[in-house]
């Protein structure tokens, strides 16, 4: 009986004492005419939103960044079309020639300017994805905001 009673009184001791150190600390800011906002407390993961944090901005930066992000990838896209059709037609007018060593010569060249070309239409995509992320990270400190709280790891750069 004495024995389970100091492993009881030993275990509310322990979770006393831990208890405070798994509870997340919130706090509120007043943000005038919108109410009250709860913000986290530093050294708590997650978005940090502070009195400073001009949403508006985040919001313009967002769509700055994405929709230069979309129009780069169309301009993708259409590049590596047009490249595709370029590429057809030049393999067809291969098999019009008379011999199999003009025929092979022709298609790899074909395939050939194919592959520098969409190498050099995916460089330039990556290039105005870097830029779009780029331009967003430094216009994020105008809105107050860390540069992870816009969604630096969103995964674009798989695209």
């Amino acid at each position: 009986m004495k024995k389970n009673i100091v492993i009881y009184a030993s275990l509310f001791l322990i979770l006393g004492i831990a208890s405070p150190v798994f509870a997340k600390t919130y706090s509120t800011t007043n943000t005038g005419n919108t109410g009250v906002t709860p913000t986290l407390q530093a050294g708590t993961p997650g978005v940090t939103v502070t009195p400073t944090t001009d949403k508006t901005c985040v919001a313009n930066l967002i769509d700055r960044r994405d929709n230069a992000i979309i129009d780069a990838l169309d301009a993708y896209h259409a590049s590596v079309r047009a490249l595709l059709q370029s590429r057809m037609v030049a393999t067809k007018a291969a098999w019009q020639l008379e011999t199999t060593a003009g025929i092979r010569k022709a298609i790899k060249e074909a395939s050939n300017v194919y592959r520098a070309a969409v190498v050099r239409a995916r460089n330039t995509f990556r290039e105005a994805r870097r830029a779009a992320w780029d331009a967003a990270r430094k216009a994020a400190h105008d809105c107050h905001v860390k540069n992870s709280d816009i969604g630096e790891s969103s995964g674009d750069d798989k695209l």
